[in-house]
């Protein structure tokens, strides 16, 4: 026999302990972001043992459960002479392991800038942390962003964890509201649409930066899914795919007998147009008069994505 029913005080309750999980989670999402950004950029540190130090770190957080981890750091503080307290060790633990997450997916997409990017920074003088700020991570940070936030729903669910420690979120409290009411289907039926309304909009958002910042799956771009323009040819092995490098390196190649390519915004197409005549005052680019002389130019029209036909 229960001693109340299910009711709207119920459910404000509920939804007033959401506030904790979302504070919880974005406590997490700053500092393992913060941490994750520090252990990438020891992971491609060129100093060996910085390398080993971030790699034996990730390897414990990834290789460890987090409910133990949760467990060493509130019950640890007593050995520490600290009062343990539910809210810094759900903190520290959730920061540390997100840490370890962020800092492999930073990892991935600080490598998958090309080599010729630290090759040139340091033909040009830069040492390796102005390198890694002014070059490497404003390349990667578009492939960061999608997996950055499709992890931030995996933080949120794994939040309810923190209620075995005693930490009033949403999971805590549904277990509170249960013992009351006796009605364990409807409370943690509603508790888990709760949590589907916090992820699911993330996870949308997720699918929509893959999309639109070009780092979906070959199979997305082949049914047309993407919003990307087609990315130009490179000019050579390991040239880079940067439009404004793409540019540079076709202007020196042209030689003077074909007037420069100009920068343009991202959506507008460089096209050869019918052929216009030159004459024989033009000094810039010598050419015969009456002779048929082609002048670069720019239509601007909506990017094309790359399909499968």
């Amino acid at each position: 026999m229960s001693l109340r029913d299910f009711g709207p005080n119920e459910l404000m309750f509920l939804l007033m302990a959401t506030r904790w999980t979302i504070l919880l989670a974005l406590i997490a999402f700053a500092g393992g972001g913060a941490i994750g950004l520090l252990i990438a950029a020891l992971r491609v540190a060129p100093v060996p043992p910085l390398r080993w130090l971030a790699a034996g770190y990730t390897q414990f957080f990834m290789g460890t459960p987090i409910l133990i981890q949760l467990f060493m750091a509130y019950y640890g503080a007593s050995f520490l002479g600290a009062r343990p307290d539910p809210w810094f060790a759900a903190a520290l633990t959730f920061s540390l392991n997100g840490g370890a997450f962020f800092g492999e997916i930073f990892r991935g997409s600080i490598e998958a800038v090309p080599r010729g990017q630290w090759e040139a920074s340091t033909a040009l003088g830069f040492r390796f942390v102005r390198t890694l700020r002014l070059v490497i991570l404003p390349q990667a940070l578009r492939l960061m962003l999608p997996p950055t936030v499709g992890f931030m729903v995996q933080i949120v669910k794994t939040t309810s964890v923190a209620s075995l420690i005693g930490l009033a979120e949403l999971a805590r409290s549904a277990t509170q509201v249960n013992t009351i009411t006796f009605q364990p289907v409807l409370v943690f039926g509603t508790v888990s649409l709760i949590y589907f309304a916090l992820c699911w909009p993330l996870s949308l958002l997720s699918g929509y930066l893959e999309r639109r910042l070009g780092t979906a799956c070959p199979a997305d771009r082949a049914a047309g899914h993407c919003s990307q323009p087609v990315e130009p040819a490179p000019l050579g092995r390991g040239a880079s795919h940067d439009p404004r490098t793409f540019l540079a390196t076709a202007n020196r190649a042209s030689g003077p007998s074909v007037p420069a390519l100009r920068h343009g915004p991202a959506d507008v197409g460089w096209h050869r147009p019918v052929p216009t005549r030159g004459t024989g005052n033009d000094r810039s680019h010598p050419s015969r008069s009456g002779r048929p002389r082609h002048a670069w130019t720019r239509s601007a029209r909506p990017p094309r994505c790359r399909s499968s036909r």
